[in-house]
């Protein structure tokens, strides 16, 4: 799978791409596009976007939540647990609310 995570730090705006694990690869989020992207704590959460293809030139649109932990460079995939799950949207903003 062709995948990578980049990372920005503000303080100097300098950017590194880290080394994330292999082990886990099936848990990886397919390469994508118009997705949002949270980080809480030590995880960032992955939601929805335009999948991409990896052969020919599908797309579809995800409605898959994904979790990396910025610690292991662990990814894992929390959902949807079913097909019943909301209506996947692309180009959507976010929100995060924390309590």
């Amino acid at each position: 799978m062709n995948w990578s995570v980049a990372i920005v730090l503000f303080s100097s705006f300098d950017w590194y791409i880290p080394q994330l694990s292999v082990l886990n690869a099936n848990e990886a989020p397919s390469p994508r596009l118009g997705h949002v992207a949270a980080i809480f704590g030590d995880k960032m959460y992955v939601f929805g976007g335009h999948t991409v293809a990896m052969t020919g030139s599908n797309q579809e649109i995800s409605n898959e939540l994904f979790e990396l932990n910025l610690q292991t460079m662990n990814w894992k995939k929390l959902g949807p647990t079913n097909d019943n799950a909301v209506q996947p949207l692309a180009y959507m903003a976010n929100t995060v609310l924390i309590s």
